[in-house]
């Protein structure tokens, strides 16, 4: 997997435009400090246009895939279902293709990519600017003939033990937790709706969400957010630094939580050690939740959309 590293004096950044655009770093260069969590002593398989079944056995498909890092989610986000009368992939295609390279220097990257299913074409730009904040912008257009529907979203994927003891910082009008749990046996937290940070453990002791824990306690949750603006930090008081997501609200007013820290027997043999904070277009774990919810959005033909998010390093 070809890496492009991009990299200021206080900052830098990694990405794989070939395999799905995913970026794969982001290092404070003054503490040391790692943002993003990867999957270690993996070797994946490449991107390709061939992508393999879709609905549930897209799942499979992903994890011969996944490396961890931040990687988009289009034209679905989460858990497979029907689009447009289609079965669709976990987590859409952008992820699962290689993009063409349009340039690359030490402080931007720009990609292009095709769908192969969906009627979608797409131009991404990461671009690491003066003091250290990773700016990535997207546009894509639909390039068929009819209308097509489509969610959106970012998939940060963050390092549990760069943030452990840590707390993550949001403004939310709505929370709550989805049931049935993906992982049972790995669950902490009790289904319904409940004010931000204070959730309900299964044992129906609360659970200050906002903490995360100093060592992996083998949970797997997922947490339902809708979004009351674009920030969210998360503090890292082990290295005395705190990372800054803004996520375009206009473009994702919802959150996904995701929380999976050595879980046995769910993600990769319990390799999994992370919290990803993942900005979402619609509401739920998925397509089927977004058609449930009526929160698909249509683009007509010739049609474009564009979003912007950013994460930067900067002292607690």
């Amino acid at each position: 997997m070809v890496e492009r590293e991009l990299r200021v004096d206080s900052a830098s950044a990694r990405c794989a435009p070939a395999h799905g655009f995913v970026i794969t770093s982001l290092r404070d260069e003054v503490s040391g400090a790692e943002a993003l969590w990867r999957r270690s002593g993996f070797e994946p398989a490449p991107a390709s246009r061939a992508l393999g079944p879709s609905g549930d056995g897209s799942a499979e498909t992903f994890d011969e895939l996944f490396v961890g890092g931040c990687f988009e989610m289009f034209p679905v986000c989460g858990l497979p279902g029907e689009l447009d009368g289609r079965p669709t992939l976990l987590h859409g295609e952008l992820v699962r293709l290689p993009w063409s390279e349009e340039h690359v220097t030490t402080r931007e990257v720009a990609a292009r990519v095709a769908a192969v299913r969906t009627p979608f074409a797409a131009r991404r730009t990461c671009r690491l600017e003066d003091d250290g904040t990773l700016v990535c912008e997207t546009t894509v257009a639909n390039v068929g003939g009819e209308p097509a529907s489509y969610a959106w979203g970012q998939h940060p994927c963050l390092a549990r033990e760069t943030f452990a003891g840590g707390r993550i910082e949001l403004r939310a009008t709505r929370c709550w937790v989805p049931e049935p749990p993906l992982a049972p046996a790995a669950a902490t937290l009790a289904g319904g709706g409940f004010a931000w940070p204070a959730a309900r453990g299964r044992d129906g002791e609360p659970v200050d969400l906002a903490l995360v824990p100093g060592e992996a306690d083998g949970r797997l949750d997922h947490v339902c957010l809708e979004l009351a603006d674009g920030m969210v930090r998360v503090t890292a008081p082990r290295v005395g630094c705190a990372l800054e997501l803004r996520f375009d609200l206009a473009c994702c007013p919802y959150a996904l939580l995701w929380q999976d820290y050595r879980a046995a027997g769910a993600s990769w043999w319990g390799a999994a050690d992370t919290l990803a904070l993942e900005s979402w277009s619609t509401p739920g774990r998925g397509v089927d939740d977004a058609v449930a919810a009526g929160a698909l959005r249509v683009l007509q033909p010739g049609e474009t959309a564009s979003t912007r998010w950013s994460m930067r390093w900067t002292a607690l």
